[in-house]
């Protein structure tokens, strides 16, 4: 059985919007995200190892998260692909953190909408 490094919160039930550009520009939602990395939901596949820069907004009133050092790990052509976060800068650590923590509060109150989650 494969055990995760991080755990993976589902972020079916708030996704968000997120714009990829590196290798392969586009558009997608994000679906599933950890400190290690995510899912995003997408028409456009970049190839396997391609970089990706994801800029998504946690919330409206606030700037777009920028995660500079992503990488393709996997792909389900024309559907999803995971993105690894390579090396993550102080300040999208801090805001991936607050993201993570807030969909963690969201998930223990209501843990019906996130049983995939672990």
């Amino acid at each position: 059985m494969l055990t995760r490094k991080h755990d993976r919160f589902s972020a079916y039930f708030d996704p968000v919007r997120v714009s990829f550009s590196g290798d392969v520009k586009g558009v997608g939602t994000l679906y599933d995200i950890s400190y290690g990395g995510c899912k995003v939901d997408s028409a456009v596949t970049p190839p396997l190892g391609a970089s990706v820069t994801l800029r998504f907004r946690i919330a409206k009133t606030e700037q777009p998260l920028v995660i500079g050092a992503g990488t393709v790990a996997w792909t389900v052509p024309k559907k999803y692909f995971g993105v690894k976060f390579m090396e993550l800068q102080p300040h999208e650590e801090q805001i991936l953190d607050r993201y993570l923590t807030l969909l963690n509060e969201w998930f223990l109150a209501s843990p019906e909408k996130g049983l995939d989650n672990r």
